[in-house]
């Protein structure tokens, strides 16, 4: 069992549920690693937010869309559940095949007992196929135990850092006091106070780059001589 679900799972115990549901776009990622698409923020041919269940001993599903097929495919979970969300040749009645893809996984998985939620992730239209327990909120010991990294975590945040580095080296790399011909100690020069500007050798032209002073509030460029900051 990948140690996000283990962590999961002991949620779940923590707050005295034998299930639990998740809704939230984070808490299903951690638990299951599908990862859903959320730079266009939700898509507009799902029933619902994509949901992940998971009981105290580690048993999970998924429901999710038939977009979201190939991120499923590639998550931890074997027991998912897709709905026809999308189609272009007859009308989807969306929130129907949600309901009922949901209802196919609580009967496949046996769901019962007391069943905790994430407050506020819930989805209403669920209320009559999943009790949920109000007094059990997953979201404190789920954020605190999300709070330690996994070493695969730790392993992935490494190598974000290192992709980060790539790029502001390479930003870096052409840029130094003007003038210099030599890129190994990038830096920015910033000439002085009455003429404000970040020095650049350019690999193309070698040229200095000068941005114009700053206007303050009062209208006098900032940096420029006046009798109340001499």
């Amino acid at each position: 069992m990948d140690e996000r679900l283990e962590r999961t799972v002991q949620a779940i115990r923590e707050v005295g549920a034998d299930w639990g549901v998740l809704a939230s776009v984070d808490g299903v990622a951690y638990a299951t690693g599908h990862y859903v698409p959320i730079e266009a923020g939700p898509s507009p041919f799902a029933g619902g937010p994509t949901i992940a269940l998971v009981d105290r001993n580690g048993a999970a599903g998924l429901v999710c869309a038939n977009v979201e097929g190939a991120a499923a495919a590639a998550s931890r979970v074997t027991d998912v559940v897709q709905y026809e969300g999308y189609a272009f040749d007859h009308d989807v009645s969306y929130i129907d095949n949600y309901r009922t893809a949901v209802a196919v996984l609580v009967e496949r998985l046996g769901v019962g007992g007391r069943v905790a939620a994430e407050r506020g992730h819930f989805p209403l239209v669920l209320g009559d196929l999943i009790t949920v327990d109000a007094a059990l909120d997953l979201t404190p010991p789920l954020r605190r135990l999300r709070a330690t990294k996994t070493a695969d975590e730790l392993t992935t945040l490494r190598r974000c850092a290192e992709a980060v580095a790539i790029g502001q080296q390479r930003f870096l790399g052409p840029c130094g006091p003007a003038g210099a011909s030599s890129r190994s100690s990038p830096t920015f020069a910033v000439p002085s106070r009455s003429s404000p500007a970040i020095a650049c050798r350019s690999r193309a032209t070698s040229s200095l780059v000068r941005r114009a002073p700053l206007a303050s509030p009062a209208g006098r460029s900032i940096g420029s001589s006046s009798p109340a900051t001499r």
